[in-house]
């Protein structure tokens, strides 16, 4: 063998040993994860009152929505109606401009 050859054997063995040595830290790594709180946590009393005022709020907004939508579902029929009955008005005009058109080309010839 010779000197170079020699030489890169050790080198990749070095090369090995190395990338194992690696592989091996990074498989065994843990991350460590702290949990810290801040402030007083709540007793259980407290904790029950805060939830029972939660659960009385959502139930205020819950009804207004249910208000609205009882004032808004009306409005969408009559939104529906309006919509139609502009498509049939642009629909004639449409019609009225054609034979509007058709009155202008014969009485200028």
């Amino acid at each position: 063998m010779t000197t170079l050859q020699i030489v890169s054997t050790v080198l990749s063995m070095i090369c090995l040993v190395i990338t194992t040595v690696l592989a091996w830290v990074m498989l065994n790594k843990t991350n460590k994860t702290e949990v810290s709180f801040m402030g007083v946590p709540l007793d259980k009393r407290d904790f029950e009152k805060h939830e029972r005022e939660d659960k009385e709020e959502h139930n205020k907004i819950f009804a207004r929505l249910d208000a609205m939508q009882a004032r808004i579902n009306p409005l969408e029929g009559e939104i529906r109606a309006m919509r139609e009955a502009s498509e049939i008005n642009n629909n004639r005009l449409l019609q009225i401009d054609a034979k509007m058109d058709r009155l202008i080309e014969r009485t200028s010839s």
